[in-house]
């Protein structure tokens, strides 16, 4: 795995200069540093004082420079930088000189591999990413985790603490998202070993999370099949149909003998209904039922609870949004829903069945992909009116004409804002769709922090506002900061 760089969450910088006046010429050559300059000259000290095979975490730090020509701040700033960083912590990694500094500090080492995997693991309990992590690039984020679950797939799962079968089914899901599709199988496999009994209302949603994935009986657990009950029985019967290259095909055929086995489960019935789910399924391995054991099945209750995008101490500043910019097709945003039959315009909510795709729809209008991850919700979720709830991604692709009207919308965004008449819509996506946000949720309401850029003097010429947008479906006002 390739060190991830370092990162700096937030940066604020106070000029105080001999007037009034001076302090105001430096202000725009102040400006231009930290949008074009800043960053590069910081990273250059945060990399050679970490080695490559560390994690070290600052909580804070102030720099305090004096200089008489703007030249010579990259210099002045990074002299200070690796001043106080070789002060400040020694090589073991523990605190000196506390008071010789003004450096306040929490500094932890470990290996970047652990760090990563905690990362991971905090993302496939909550479906949100850890602070550190949600403020890089979406493709420095994807990159390690895939990397991760290809070398250690079974420590990742054993690491896991799944409790609920919603939360099953959720881990699932993140986990098929970030591996292709020959590794699903092992996946799903792993999994089914750790999963606890399922409650009939869920067999349905791991046939459509699962059943495009081939049939491998090599990966199939006989002590785990082992029915001591008819409830295992059905939930065995279950995983092996999920696995079966065929399922997708016959789940409308399926699902009435599922309901024929609930209600009446004796010998009789379990006989006929293995009978028919034989010949629709020759391939299948039925599980062995024995039906002295069978009695009732065990009544499990289903999870109902509603997936909420959770909020850690160190999100309690701010959640961090990845292709937040796309807020600026928001006006757009009712004609397209209506176009692809998601709403209608003036209704007052989406429908939970149509957020799914409203989500994707979204997801590929910012990058052209027609498959999100679960950690590009956040902002998808705010912008459909259902935020802080998560929305679930199934594994869908969209339809063509969907992604036609979705093309037809960026065109459209091209002609109207002249700026960029003669650009590309890769370019639209690059430059302004994909850009990342905060989002602060406090009483004076939800605002979206937009991460700035230097060619954001273009949004002078979009001949909408994005100051404040309030959609027909959304509970309440986005004030947007670019």
């Amino acid at each position: 795995m390739q060190p991830q760089p370092h990162r700096i969450q937030a940066l604020q910088l106070t000029l105080r200069g001999q007037s009034s006046t001076s302090a105001e010429s430096w202000r725009g050559q102040l400006r231009d540093w930290i949008d074009n300059d800043a960053s590069n000259c910081l990273a250059a000290v945060c990399d050679a004082w970490c080695p490559p095979d560390e994690v070290r975490q600052i909580k804070s730090l102030t720099l305090s420079v004096r200089i008489d020509d703007l030249s010579k701040l990259a210099e002045a700033v990074q002299t200070e930088l690796w001043r106080q960083l070789d002060n400040a912590v020694d090589l073991s990694g523990s605190v000196v000189g506390e008071a010789s500094t003004d450096l306040e500090f929490a500094a932890t080492r470990r290996s970047v591999e652990a760090n990563d995997q905690q990362m991971l693991l905090h993302y496939l309990r909550q479906g949100v990413l850890p602070w550190p992590m949600a403020m890089q690039q979406r493709e420095r984020v994807l990159e390690p985790f895939q990397q991760l679950l290809r070398r250690q797939r079974g420590a990742i799962l054993a690491s896991l603490q799944i409790g609920g079968w919603s939360s099953w089914l959720a881990v699932l899901r993140r986990m098929l998202q970030l591996t292709t599709k020959p590794e699903q199988p092992e996946v799903l496999a792993l999994l089914l070993v750790r999963a606890e009994l399922a409650p009939p209302s869920s067999w349905l949603q791991i046939a459509e999370q699962s059943g495009q994935l081939p049939t491998f009986h090599r990966f199939w657990i006989a002590t785990w099949l082992a029915s001591d009950s008819l409830a295992r029985y059905l939930q065995s019967l279950t995983m092996q149909l999920t696995l079966s290259a065929e399922t997708s095909k016959s789940i409308p055929t399926l699902l009435p003998l599922f309901c024929t086995l609930v209600e009446r489960h004796d010998a009789k019935t379990i006989e006929k209904v293995s009978a028919q789910v034989k010949s629709l399924l020759p391939d299948i391995e039925l599980p062995v039922l024995l039906l002295a054991e069978s009695g009732v099945a065990r009544s499990v209750e289903p999870d109902q609870t509603e997936p909420v995008v959770e909020e850690t101490s160190e999100q309690s500043r701010g959640v961090s949004m990845f292709h937040a910019g796309t807020v600026l097709l928001h006006p757009y945003l009712p004609t397209l829903f209506a176009a692809c039959g998601i709403c209608q315009k003036g209704d007052k909510r989406i429908v939970p069945e149509q957020l799914p795709r409203a989500a994707q729809l979204l997801h590929y209008l910012a990058s052209g992909e027609t498959q999100a991850q679960d950690f590009d919700t956040p902002f998808y979720a705010l912008l459909l009116g259902v935020y802080p709830r998560a929305i679930s991604l199934p594994e869908a692709s969209l339809a063509a004409q969907d992604c036609a009207e979705a093309d037809a919308l960026l065109q459209a965004v091209l002609s109207h804002w002249t700026a960029l008449k003669q650009t590309r819509v890769e370019s639209l996506q690059l430059s302004f769709l994909q850009r990342r946000g905060v989002l602060i949720d406090d009483a004076q309401g939800l605002t979206l922090h937009i991460h700035k850029e230097a060619f954001d003097v273009l949004l002078t010429h979009l001949p909408w506002s994005i100051n404040m947008v309030k959609l027909s479906w959304m509970p309440k006002p986005l004030l947007v900061v670019w």
